[in-house]
């Protein structure tokens, strides 16, 4: 039987992908809008579309990533009786502002304790998947106050070059917020084909209790 989250984690890292892309276009847009206004003019109808397929592409997050949450958690109790995680529970620990800090955390936990139970390591270089996460949430929150600081007064009384660091800095913020996104959902989707693959032949496999 397929995994039931293949399909939708192929389709989130495909829009992840597209998110990298604008973020980055946009930095070169905001680059440019500061030191070259009249190539920056020349193209912006096309650093219009890109912000408006951004826009779309944050629109289609907030609706495919719970699904791929609830259907991650569909495989992992579908694998394992005993996975304390429901995809019913999943969906509260996503959707309940402020319990959702912790529920994010939590279900990177468990994921991360199952497989590494069962000899699968989700990790990217010395970092674990509920490190990966606290990295993303400390950059998301980053992000949006540097988002609010660049519509304000304080933004306009910078010098330019001032600006520039500023711009650039968002930017790598945003970028490696988005790259950890990707890393995260990759790193999980990898983890259950592998670890389907090998249930394959059999599929029971022993409670997660030592």
């Amino acid at each position: 039987m397929a995994l039931k989250s293949e399909s939708i984690s192929n389709k989130l890292l495909f829009l992840i992908y597209g998110q990298i892309g604008c973020v980055l276009i946009g930095a070169v847009r905001s680059i440019l809008e500061l030191t070259s206004p009249d190539i920056h003019a020349k193209y912006s109808l096309g650093f219009g579309i890109c912000a408006a397929v951004l826009a779309c592409i944050i629109l289609a997050l907030f609706v495919v990533v719970p699904i791929w949450i609830y259907r991650v958690h569909k495989d992992m109790c579908g694998m394992f009786a005993d996975y304390p995680i429901t995809p019913g529970k999943s969906m509260k620990m996503t959707l309940i502002p402020i319990y959702n800090a912790w529920g994010f955390w939590k279900m990177a936990k468990e994921l991360y304790d199952t497989f590494r139970f069962h000899g699968l390591s989700l990790k990217f270089g010395p970092f674990d998947l509920q490190s990966l996460y606290i990295l993303v949430a400390v950059l998301g929150a980053v992000d949006q106050q540097m988002t609010k600081f660049s519509v304000g007064q304080s933004y306009e009384l910078m010098s330019l070059q001032n600006k520039l660091i500023y711009e650039i800095t968002y930017s790598a913020v945003s970028l490696s917020a988005t790259a950890l996104w990707y890393i995260i959902v990759n790193l999980v989707a990898k983890g259950l084909a592998h670890l389907h693959e090998e249930m394959s032949p059999n599929p029971s496999l022993p409670p997660l209790t030592t």
